[in-house]
C-alpha cells in the first residue's frame, strides 16, 4: 500500500512541531530563563514528522473533528471520522512508545495533598475538617465525562439529575439544596447570582487534575453558598516533560468525545492546552407512565471546551500562571415525561481569564494574590410554552480579586487575607443587577503537641444585604500517627439569588426584595484511621440547623402569586462513612451518607417531615484489581428513597446501579470498555425525568 499522507495527520505534527518550537524559543530568549534548555528525546520532545499507513479523508472533510454542530448536522456526524482519529492515535502513539514509555512517571501512592479545606497546601491528613479527594487516576478510570457523573459515580455527593449526560445536575451534601454549596474551578467560584445552584453538567472533567469536597460549613473560609460544603475542581499544570493525549470514546445513544491535551516545560516557562468536543443523542428507551416503552427526545448534547495554562517560576522562589477557561454547549431540554417541551433548547457558556501570583510556600512567610474576569451567558426558548412561548437570557460579567499572605511560627501558620467580587447580572427576567462582595479572613492554625486548633473567621458585606461574620473552630486530636480525632463547629449563610429579591410580577410569581440571609450553625464530630497494611477510613457525624430559610410559598406577598419569604426552618443530621483498602493489585473503596433533613418551621403542615428532592442516604462501593496490562473494576451505587412532596405522600424509589470496567494497557495506549448501569435498572433521580437503562462506552487513551 502507497504511503498517504493525512490532512489530520499534517495537523498535529505541524501543530506540535510549532508549538514547541516557539515554546523552545519563549524560554530560551525570554528574561525568566537562566540555564540552558535540557535535552530532549527524539520522540515526543524532537517532535519529529510521523508516518502512518491509513486512508485519508473524503476531500470534503475539512478537518479532524468539527468544533460545533447543529443540532440536525450532529446528529449525522459521519462515524468513520472518530473511527479514523482513534487509528491515527493509535499508529502516533506505537510509534513514540519506546520514548514516551520513558516520559511517562511511575504512579506514585502518596497521601493526598489538599488546599481547599484551609486555603495552604497541606496533607489531608492534617485538616480538621471532612475531605473527600478524587485524584486523576480515579477520574481516568470513571468513564464520567462531566464531574455530575463522576460525583454520582463516587457516591461523593448526592446529584439530582434530570437525565442523561448533558442534563441539568445539582448536588446535595449533608442534606443542604444545590444553592447552599459552593462550587468552584481552581478557587473561582461559579455559582450563578441569578440562583439555582452551580450545574456540574457544565464543568467538563477534561484537563482535571483532582477534585476536593470539604463536608460542613466553609462560610468562614468561602462566605455566601458554603453552608453544606465546598467542591473545588482543580485543572491540571504544565508536566515537566513534553506530554501529548489523545482520547476517543464511543458509546451507546449517540454518545461520542474527542480531546486533545498537550503540555511541556522548558526552563522555566511551562504550558498545558486541552480540547475537547463532547456529543450524546440521548435518545435512549424508557418507561412510559402510560406503560409504553418510548424513546427520550430531545435530550442531545454537545459541549466544546478550551482549557489553558501558561505557567512562569522565578528560581523556585515565585509562580506566576495565567489561565483561560473556555467552554460552551448546546443541549436539548425535554422537560418531564408527561409533559415533555419537544422544542426546548438551552445554550450556555463560561470564559474564564485567571492570573495567579504566589511566592514559595516553603518560605517563612508567603503571599498569593489571584485577579479573575468571567462571563457566564444562558439562553433558553421553548416555543411550545403555557401559556405563550418563553425566552430567557441572562449574561453575568464577573470581576474578582483575592490576595492573601501565610506566616509560619514557632506554633503553627497564620493566614488572613482579603477578596473582592464584582458581578452584573444582565437578563431579560430580573433586568440589570449589580451584585457585589467584600470581605475580609483570618485563620489561625496552633499545634500543641497532638492537638491541633484552627480558629477561623471570616466578614462579609454585600451591597444591600448587610454583612455577616462567619467564625469556626475546628479541633484535630493524633493520639498516634495512624489516627486522628476531628470536630469542628461553626457558623455559615447564603445570601439570596437576585431571582430571589428581585423576580418581576408575572401572571404566577413575584420576588421580595426585603429577604434576609440564610443562616446555619454547623458541627461534626469524626475519627480518621490508617494502617500501614493499606487501609484507611473515617465515620463522622453531623448536624446542620439552618433558619430564614427562603421558601417559595402562595400568596405570601400578593393573592394567586407565589413569592420567597424566610420562614423555614430545617435541620439535618446524619452520619458519612468513608473507608479504603489498597494491597498489591487489589483495590477496595466505600462511600456511604446516611441523612435526615427534616423541616422544622413552626406551624408548618410539613413540620418534621423529610425535605423534600434530598436522598435519605447514598453509597458507593468500588471493587477493582490490577493484573498488568489488565484492570478489571466493578461499582455498586446506592441511592436511598428521595421524597418529591412536602408532605412526604409523593416520594421516588431507592434504586442501585452497577457498572462495569475492563481495561488494557499497550504500551502508552490504554483501551477500557464500560457497561454502565449493567443490570438496566430503570430509575429516576427526579419524578417525571428518567435515567438511561443499559450502556455501552469504549474510550481509547494514547499517550504521544
Amino acid at each position: 500500500m502507497a504511503e498517504v499522507q493525512l490532512p489530520v495527520l499534517e495537523i498535529i505534527n505541524r501543530f506540535r512541531f510549532a508549538l514547541h518550537s516557539l515554546w523552545v524559543l519563549v524560554a530560551r530568549y525570554s528574561p525568566v530563563s537562566k540555564r540552558v534548555l535540557p535535552q530532549k528525546p527524539s520522540c515526543p520532545g524532537g517532535l519529529k514528522p510521523l508516518k502512518a499507513h491509513q486512508p485519508t479523508f473524503p476531500e470534503s472533510a475539512s478537518g479532524f473533528l468539527p468544533i460545533s454542530w447543529g443540532a440536525s448536522e450532529a446528529r449525522s456526524f459521519p462515524m468513520r471520522r472518530l473511527l479514523l482519529a482513534t487509528a491515527v492515535a493509535l499508529s502516533l502513539s506505537v510509534s513514540c512508545g519506546p520514548s514516551t514509555a520513558q516520559d511517562e512517571e511511575p504512579p506514585k501512592e502518596e497521601a493526598p495533598v489538599v488546599i481547599t479545606a484551609t486555603r495552604i497546601v497541606q496533607p489531608k491528613t492534617t485538616v480538621s475538617s471532612k475531605v473527600t479527594v478524587i485524584e486523576k487516576k480515579e477520574i481516568e478510570r470513571s468513564g464520567a465525562r462531566t464531574v455530575a457523573e463522576l460525583l454520582r459515580s463516587r457516591g461523593a455527593a448526592d446529584m439530582r439529575t434530570y437525565g442523561p449526560v448533558g442534563s441539568l445536575a445539582l448536588p446535595s451534601l449533608r442534606g443542604a439544596t444545590a444553592e447552599q454549596i459552593l462550587v468552584m474551578v481552581d478557587g473561582r467560584p461559579i455559582n450563578p447570582p441569578q440562583g439555582g445552584g452551580a450545574d456540574l453538567t457544565d464543568i467538563s472533567l477534561q484537563n482535571v487534575e483532582r477534585v476536593e469536597i470539604v463536608h460542613g460549613a466553609v462560610s468562614a473560609q468561602y462566605g455566601s453558598a458554603a453552608v453544606g460544603g465546598v467542591i473545588n475542581i482543580i485543572t491540571s499544570g504544565p508536566t515537566k516533560t513534553a506530554r501529548t493525549v489523545i482520547r476517543n470514546e464511543l458509546g451507546s445513544f449517540g454518545s461520542r468525545m474527542f480531546e486533545l491535551s498537550t503540555s511541556d516545560t522548558a526552563s522555566e516557562i511551562g504550558y498545558s492546552l486541552s480540547f475537547w468536543n463532547t456529543h450524546s443523542s440521548g435518545n435512549f428507551p424508557f418507561k412510559h407512565p402510560s406503560g409504553e416503552i418510548r424513546k427520550r427526545s430531545n435530550a442531545w448534547f454537545e459541549q466544546t471546551g478550551v482549557r489553558t495554562r501558561i505557567q512562569l517560576q522565578k528560581d523556585g522562589r515565585s509562580t506566576t500562571a495565567f489561565d483561560v477557561d473556555w467552554s460552551t454547549g448546546i443541549k436539548g431540554v425535554p422537560g418531564l415525561v408527561y409533559m415533555p417541551s419537544p422544542r426546548a433548547r438551552q445554550e450556555d457558556s463560561i470564559s474564564a481569564l485567571s492570573m495567579v501570583y504566589e511566592t514559595a510556600p516553603s518560605r517563612p512567610t508567603s503571599f498569593r494574590a489571584r485577579l479573575y474576569t468571567q462571563e457566564q451567558k444562558r439562553w433558553y426558548r421553548n416555543p411550545d410554552a403555557f401559556p405563550a412561548p418563553q425566552s430567557s437570557y441572562q449574561r453575568t460579567n464577573s470581576f474578582g480579586l483575592e490576595a492573601s499572605a501565610r506566616s509560619r511560627h514557632e506554633s503553627g501558620v497564620f493566614s488572613y487575607g482579603f477578596e473582592g467580587r464584582w458581578s452584573r447580572l444582565n437578563s431579560n427576567t430580573v433586568g440589570n443587577r449589580p451584585y457585589i462582595v467584600l470581605a475580609l479572613f483570618a485563620q489561625e492554625q496552633w499545634r500543641l503537641g497532638r492537638l491541633t486548633v484552627v480558629p477561623a473567621a471570616r466578614w462579609d458585606s454585600t451591597r444591600r444585604l448587610g454583612s455577616q461574620v462567619s467564625p469556626h473552630i475546628g479541633f484535630l486530636y493524633r493520639p498516634s500517627e495512624s489516627v486522628a480525632l476531628r470536630a469542628n463547629v461553626g457558623r455559615a449563610f447564603r445570601t439570596p439569588s437576585l431571582n430571589d429579591l428581585y423576580w418581576p410580577s408575572d401572571p404566577f410569581a413575584l420576588g421580595n426584595p426585603n429577604l434576609r440571609p440564610e443562616k446555619a450553625v454547623a458541627a461534626d464530630l469524626g475519627v480518621y484511621a490508617q494502617s500501614r497494611s493499606g487501609f484507611s477510613g473515617s465515620v463522622t457525624w453531623f448536624r446542620s440547623s439552618v433558619r430564614d430559610l427562603i421558601v417559595w410559598q402562595p400568596d405570601a406577598l400578593q393573592r394567586g402569586k407565589w413569592s420567597p419569604v424566610n420562614v423555614g426552618r430545617a435541620v439535618s443530621t446524619g452520619i458519612e462513612a468513608e473507608a479504603s483498602y489498597r494491597r498489591r493489585n487489589l483495590t477496595v473503596g466505600i462511600n456511604a451518607t446516611v441523612s435526615n433533613p427534616r423541616d422544622r418551621t413552626p406551624g408548618s403542615p410539613a413540620y418534621g417531615k423529610y425535605l423534600i428532592g434530598r436522598a435519605v442516604g447514598v453509597a458507593s462501593l468500588r471493587l477493582g484489581y490490577e493484573f498488568k496490562p489488565w484492570v478489571v473494576e466493578a461499582r455498586i451505587n446506592r441511592t436511598g428513597r428521595r421524597y418529591e412532596s412536602p408532605d412526604n405522600a409523593v416520594s421516588l424509589n431507592p434504586y442501585t446501579t452497577v457498572d462495569l470496567l475492563i481495561e488494557r494497557t499497550f504500551r502508552s495506549v490504554t483501551a477500557s470498555l464500560y457497561l454502565l448501569n449493567a443490570t438496566n435498572r430503570r430509575y429516576e433521580a427526579v419524578r417525571g425525568y428518567p435515567m438511561p437503562g443499559r450502556s455501552v462506552l469504549f474510550r481509547i487513551r494514547s499517550l504521544l
